[in-house]
């Protein structure tokens, strides 16, 4: 039996065989920039010494955040909004059913059918929230953590019934959110979080194997994190998620089947002054340890070659090599050896990261931000 592992961390069950895959980066600085990456509240929920995270599963440490960002939900209370009810009520309240009542073949009863509006708990994103709970508790392989989930749980389930999870329920929970619930937005991309990671299949969709367990896209989160680490460090630049590079490729006009020809969607086109200076891509493979796959590289040429302003690309990689530096990759012309473009390997060091995104606001703190985020756009100057 040959097991390879790409991007993926967590755990997968199959009989008695129990598969874990985890993350070369300790677990501290990995809950750091799960947080900043994220935009999660940095609440303190354990520490090294009390939080031994090499016997637990990757997803308990999503689930530990989601506890306790539920804990301080409960706190100061769970968010209520007016709910429509109606019902025969003995003293009347809001605005008797006039209609209902003169229907009614009897009265058997001394109550009216009466509608009115009360303030309740349980409401939809209520809901959501108490079924993430139940999928956490599912998945939590800690038993302190578990029984701790589950008395959360308990104390919301008490006042309401739970919502069936689904992708178009968490984007309507999201879409919900305003002023008043805008403290539910960790909660929810944590269930979201969790949702996604249980959500696999080995094999073609339709006739895969699925198979109990928790996988998570280092190279999603990955992504997450260089974007939000380059809105926020690098003001001087407009930075575009998926900038779509439209009249690389062009379809025959008399193509048969009239299919469009694809469009190159980078992970990060930055600019400056609305004049394109780099293509960035950013991808969980640590290149300084692994070669570069022959389908990145052919990806990051077009890339290249699409931006002409300096017929460069990047990527960036993961590595907690202090040692790493840039690599360099020519692209040529394979007639006259002339040089049509240039791919570059940066590392970023993960640790450092961590570092940058926990040491506060003040002006120093940014310009060494800064500092780094030109570094990973442009090099070394």
């Amino acid at each position: 039996v040959e097991i390879r592992s790409t991007s993926w961390v967590g755990q997968v069950t199959t009989g008695d065989l129990i598969i874990s895959l985890r993350p070369k980066i300790p677990a501290t600085p990995l809950f750091t920039l799960l947080r900043y990456a994220y935009s999660l509240r940095d609440l303190r929920t354990f520490s090294e010494t009390e939080f031994p995270t090499s016997e637990f599963s990757f997803a308990d440490l999503l689930i530990t955040q989601l506890a306790a960002e539920t804990a301080e939900l409960l706190a100061r209370g769970l968010h209520r909004d007016y709910l429509r009810f109606e019902d025969e009520v003995v003293i009347p309240r809001g605005r008797v059913n006039f209609t209902q009542l003169a229907t009614a073949t009897a009265i058997t009863r001394a109550a009216l059918p009466c509608t009115y509006f009360e303030r309740s708990e349980s409401i939809f994103i209520n809901r959501i929230l108490l079924s993430g709970l139940q999928l956490a508790w599912q998945l939590a392989a800690d038993p302190h953590l578990k029984r701790r989930v589950a008395g959360l749980a308990q104390a919301i389930k008490q006042v309401l019934s739970p919502e069936p999870l689904s992708r178009a329920s968490l984007e309507a929970a999201a879409k919900s959110l305003d002023r008043r619930t805008r403290s539910y937005a960790p909660v929810l991309t944590l269930i979201q979080l969790l949702v996604d990671g249980c959500g696999f299949a080995f094999g073609e969709p339709q006739g895969g194997i699925s198979m109990p367990g928790f996988l998570f896209d280092m190279n999603a989160f990955f992504q997450a994190l260089i974007s939000r680490f380059f809105r926020d460090s690098a003001a001087e630049f407009t930075v575009r998620d998926q900038h779509r590079i439209h009249d690389v490729f062009a379809s025959d006009s008399e193509q048969p089947l009239r299919r469009a020809a694809p469009t190159l969607r980078p992970d990060f086109a930055i600019f400056i002054r609305e004049k394109l200076v780099e293509l960035v891509d950013a991808k969980y493979r640590d290149l300084w340890d692994l070669p570069l796959p022959a389908e990145m590289l052919y990806q990051l040429s077009m890339y290249a070659l699409a931006n002409p302003n300096t017929n460069r690309a990047v990527i960036l990689y993961p590595t907690l090599a202090l040692e790493a530096i840039d690599q360099l990759i020519q692209v040529r012309d394979p007639v006259n050896g002339s040089m049509l473009g240039t791919v570059i390997l940066r590392p970023v060091d993960l640790l450092f990261l961590a570092k940058l995104s926990d040491i506060g606001i003040d002006r120093q703190a940014e310009l060494t931000r800064l500092a780094y985020a030109q570094r990973l756009i442009f090099g070394e100057r």
